[in-house]
């Protein structure tokens, strides 16, 4: 088995076609709030809506002509483009008071009424730089988007880009927006070269603090969606040098998608700081093979010969959560795996597992 890792630092991507991985990055280790602050709760109840693009919709971006598409309140978003309009921004709202390096979660609810919308979410910095997008064809029912990112400037925007071109039932539905962020304090603990790196399926964490009198145990805590943090193990320094001590700890049961990671460390007054976030996704180059990639409705994993059986198959979305789980049983070759228009397009991850190894593959749904 082998593995690939790549990293970037926000807001620079590497990517390659056989795997993916990414890093968020800062020298400097901070403390955290015990809870997100909200910078923006937007439940669509006033007309027109701060950032609705009123030139190329019908309204003000607001409505309640259909008491279906209430979730909360007694309005709905709803930004119906203009007959003939396409290609358009039909909502772009700036947001303030980010702190840099801090995680940020955007969450809503959006469908269509009956039409054909297809529709892609950008958040942006504001040096212009997209840090969290997805491109997707609304149904006509609700689904909730959420979307975890790093703050890389004290402002962002949330914009809503219709592909499709205006016509009937060309329309994008919106409810309960929110957006929050745990902010954070900078404090004097030196973190540097905080990396990661694959072997086999495990992941390595290796880092450089600067000596300091007291307590130099390190935690070290892992999550799933860069929040909701445990902690995994602790860490001595290998060696110390000059005042830098260097560090070493191994992950020999990482999570099977992406997964956060975090250094907390114990200050001489007893107070806690942290290390900034570093994500990673490693992924499993072996005989087990997945076509096409990528796939629009079903995809076929193709098995080796010499695999043992009963093997399980999980799918994965972006955020770790399960949408769909077979147990193969008995020895076969080919196994086809079917995602309908009831799964978004966008990227996946498929764990393959039997009694002696596991492997986790990214793919991507085509819309």
């Amino acid at each position: 088995m082998k593995n690939k890792l790549c990293f970037f630092r926000s807001p620079v991507l590497l990517q390659q076609s056989i795997f993916l991985c990414f890093l968020l990055w800062s020298s400097t280790a901070y403390s955290q709030c015990t809870n997100p602050d909200v910078l923006l709760s937007e439940d669509f109840e006033s007309n027109p809506v701060a950032g609705a693009n009123t030139g190329v919709i019908y309204g003000g971006g607001s409505s309640n002509h259909n008491s279906a598409y209430i979730l909360s309140g007694t309005r709905f978003g709803w930004f119906n483009v203009v007959n003939g309009i396409g290609n358009v921004d039909v909502y772009d709202r700036a947001v303030s008071g980010l702190c840099v390096d801090s995680m940020v979660q955007v969450s809503f609810w959006s469908r269509q009424s009956f039409g054909t919308t297809n529709v892609t979410f950008n958040m942006i910095d504001d040096a212009g730089n997209i840090l969290a997008t997805s491109t997707v064809s609304l149904t006509s029912f609700y689904q909730q988007y959420t979307f975890n990112f790093v703050a890389t400037t004290p402002g962002m925007r949330f914009v809503i880009h219709c592909n499709s071109t205006g016509g009937n039932g060309v329309d994008i539905v919106m409810e309960d927006l929110l957006i929050t962020h745990c902010c954070t304090y900078l404090l004097p603990i030196q973190v540097r070269q905080f990396n990661a790196a694959c072997l086999k399926s495990k992941v390595e964490l290796t880092w450089e603090i600067e000596q300091r009198d007291g307590n130099n145990d390190v935690r070290i805590e892992r999550s799933k969606d860069g929040f909701s943090f445990e902690e995994v193990g602790r860490a001595e320094p290998r060696e110390v040098q000059n005042n830098i001590a260097t560090y070493r700890w191994v992950d020999d049961s990482p999570l099977p998608a992406m997964a956060y990671y975090r250094l907390v460390m114990t200050n001489l007054d007893g107070s806690l700081s942290y290390s900034s976030i570093i994500a990673t996704y490693c992924e499993s180059v072996d005989v087990v093979t997945i076509s096409p990639n990528p796939f629009k409705d079903i995809f076929t994993i193709q098995f080796p010969f010499e695999a043992s059986y009963p093997s399980n198959i999980e799918v994965l979305d972006y955020t770790g959560r399960k949408v769909y789980e077979v147990i193969i049983k008995d020895k076969t070759q080919f196994v086809e795996i079917l995602l309908g228009n009831q799964y978004p397009a966008g990227t996946y991850f498929v764990k393959v597992s039997n009694a002696s190894a596991s492997s986790t593959h990214r793919i991507v749904k085509a819309k």
